[in-house]
């Protein structure tokens, strides 16, 4: 992992939390392991669903990714697949080795990067245009 981290050092790390659990958590593992560097790498973190909750799309009660991303037009292939499944399976597969659909669970991160994907252009399209109206109408 540090060596993904550090040839990719100049681009930022985007992902889709909305309460910065994910870097909890990454920080948390670096320190474990003793990865003094990838505390560092994580100055570079952006979540947009925090963006997206508080400024962007006003207050409403779904900030979810797939919630933001479908209101974008992103479609799902497999909708019924969410991150708490996905953590379930890798808990039983941690604890007692049973082997997860490994095509589902790749289809899951495909379409997780991807719906993100959705959501950052459409930001970087409204900044370009001056303002976030666009998104605002689509989400509520």
């Amino acid at each position: 992992m540090s060596e993904y981290l550090n040839h990719h050092s100049t681009e930022p790390i985007i992902y889709y939390g909305g309460n910065y659990f994910d870097e909890q958590c990454l920080s948390r593992r670096f320190d474990e392991h003793a990865i003094t560097e990838g505390i560092d790498h994580l100055e570079r973190a952006h979540d947009p669903g925090i963006t997206a909750h508080q400024e962007l799309f006003g207050p409403f009660n779904r900030h979810k990714l797939d919630v933001v991303a479908s209101a974008l037009g992103f479609e799902y292939q497999d909708p019924t697949v969410d991150g708490f499944v996905v953590g379930s399976k890798y808990t039983r597969y941690h604890l007692d080795g049973e082997e997860p659909d490994w095509d589902r669970l790749k289809q899951y991160n495909n379409d997780d990067v991807t719906s993100l994907r959705t959501i950052v252009d459409q930001i970087r399209s409204d900044r370009r245009l001056g303002g976030y109206a666009g998104a605002v109408s689509r989400i509520t």
